[in-house]
């Protein structure tokens, strides 16, 4: 569970027009299919339990997040990459896997295999803050279009549909891209339903990289 002395990196981003690009009857509903998600989700006691939970280690993240946060107005895609994607040390942007959540106004992620997530049943459950519906969620990553021996030159994010919790409909993967080119004009953006060959590749060579 989440150590309320440590400062853990996550994001909180406001995005406009969301209601525009994902509709209110389009929200995705936690998968009632997902073994993990009925233990969240579920009525009996353990589930509100878990849910409780859930509903804390959002708040130690997001309390340590507001003590030691910065904020500001991100316009376009250089900044995002900027202030968001680089390192601030070496200016170079992390080779890195984000989970992510959109709910009705804000875009949430955090790094995928930062330690806090090992120890709950849904990493977006917890970006959600235990809710039931989410507009979309998934996992990201950056990359060199161009290839990872040419990382001085043009980067792309590569996002998918990859939530065991909510499995969100690919279909709307348009739509989330739709929404992030709105708020982020020249953003370099890749999509992939979380099962394709190509997705998993990119992964493969991220981790290589």
């Amino acid at each position: 569970m989440l150590n309320a002395d440590c400062v853990y990196s996550t994001w909180k981003i406001h995005l406009r027009r969301i209601s525009g690009f994902f509709k209110p009857h389009e929200q995705q509903h936690w998968n009632t299919k997902y073994k993990a998600a009925q233990t969240i989700f579920g009525n009996c006691p353990a589930s509100l339990a878990t849910r409780s939970a859930i509903k804390l280690a959002h708040k130690v993240l997001y309390d340590q997040t507001l003590r030691h946060h910065e904020n500001g107005q991100l316009t376009n895609a250089d900044d995002l990459w900027k202030f968001v994607f680089s390192d601030r040390t070496t200016q170079r942007i992390k080779p890195c896997i984000y989970t992510y959540v959109i709910n009705d106004n804000t875009w949430h992620f955090s790094e995928t295999d930062v330690q806090f997530f090992a120890d709950l049943a849904s990493k977006h459950a917890l970006l959600a803050n235990g809710s039931k519906y989410v507009r979309y969620a998934g996992e990201f990553h950056p990359r060199p279009k161009y290839g990872w021996d040419r990382c001085d030159d043009e980067w792309e994010l590569v996002f998918d549909n990859g939530s065991g919790t909510y499995a969100p409909n690919p279909d709307l993967l348009i739509n989330l891209k739709e929404l992030l080119l709105f708020n982020f004009p020249g953003l370099n953006i890749v999509t992939y339903e979380y099962k394709d060959p190509r997705l998993k590749e990119s992964v493969t060579e991220l981790k290589r990289a």
